[in-house]
């Protein structure tokens, strides 16, 4: 496996994710236990610099994660969960493949196992958050009507957020700042956050559930993916758990606080969707959308067991 090292990273040439270091890093870690050697990293040396280059916000952290893992010793194998793995395929762009997952574990006996990465460590009593989807707002059962009306706020907001900005940092809009927490932003994600709790509130019980086992994958013992890699932001050093299937009895409720839509279960906020502007309210002329790319993250330890696996 060791000497598909292309194969596994070459996806990470070609797009500048921000979830892209913890993957390599996760990917990296299970090719070293494999046998990847320090030759292997010399024969690819450019294809690795390429990588590091082309995801521009964490060069270095790419070269010095490169560096880290050349210190670590080479392993004769890779028994992952008990299993002999003789393959790892990467999927990250690629919905259809490992449900929620980054990569591929394939095993001596034939099985294909999925594995999710994300970024982040347990928090205090072993509970891990993951940021599992990027829903739009058709998910949580808004109509076309919503959707008509969401546009109108979103002009709206565009024209507070030039005279917001206008004000702050003059006319040239080159000069504005991207990214930034502005009140036209959050009054109209606040506005879109009420509509749509109200929407999936008038919704049938059975539509709500469609709803939230698209969103959350929790249906007939399903799983977002076979295992998790957890992956510390400061060290890159991942952790591995594994999905049990789920038990919960589900109740859940939608409520808006804020810009966030907050979905409650058995008395805890199990999962929280951040209602945004895809890459800001206006940036270069462009109007981004406000239905659009929110940001699900769901208390995965509310929601599974999930077993640590050692490597």
């Amino acid at each position: 496996m060791s000497s598909k090292l292309p194969a596994v990273l070459s996806a990470y040439a070609k797009n500048k994710n921000t979830g892209n270091i913890y993957e390599i890093a996760t990917a990296l870690t299970l090719l070293r236990q494999r046998g990847l050697t320090n030759a292997e990293f010399d024969e690819h040396a450019a294809f690795l610099e390429s990588i590091a280059v082309y995801n521009s916000r964490n060069t270095e952290k790419i070269r010095n994660l490169y560096a880290a893992v050349r210190e670590k010793p080479v392993g004769t194998g890779l028994i992952f969960d008990g299993k002999s793995i003789v393959d790892l395929i990467c999927v990250t762009q690629d919905d259809g493949s490992g449900r929620t997952g980054d990569f591929l574990l394939l095993t001596s006996a034939g099985e294909s196992l999925s594995l999710s990465v994300c970024e982040g460590k347990p928090k205090k009593g072993g509970i891990i958050e993951k940021c599992i989807s990027n829903p739009t707002a058709t998910r949580y059962g808004c109509t076309a009507e919503d959707l008509a009306a969401f546009d109108a706020i979103q002009a709206r907001a565009v024209l507070d957020y030039k005279a917001e900005m206008g004000k702050k940092y003059g006319t040239e809009e080159s000069a504005w700042p991207s990214r930034i927490k502005t009140k036209a932003a959050i009054d109209a994600c606040t506005e879109v956050a009420a509509s749509v709790a109200s929407r999936f509130a008038g919704l049938s019980g059975e539509v709500q559930r469609t709803c939230l086992v698209d969103l959350l994958r929790i249906e007939d013992g399903k799983k977002p993916a076979d295992y998790l890699a957890f992956v510390d932001g400061k060290t890159l050093i991942p952790r591995f758990y594994r999905f049990e299937t789920p038990t919960v009895t589900w109740a859940p409720t939608l409520r808006a606080n804020g810009v966030f839509l907050l979905l409650e279960n058995g008395g805890k906020i199990i999962a929280s969707t951040q209602v945004k502007f895809n890459n800001g309210v206006y940036h270069k002329g462009v109007e981004s959308s406000i239905r659009t790319s929110w940001n699900a993250t769901c208390c995965l330890s509310d929601l599974f067991t999930m077993t640590a696996i050692p490597l």
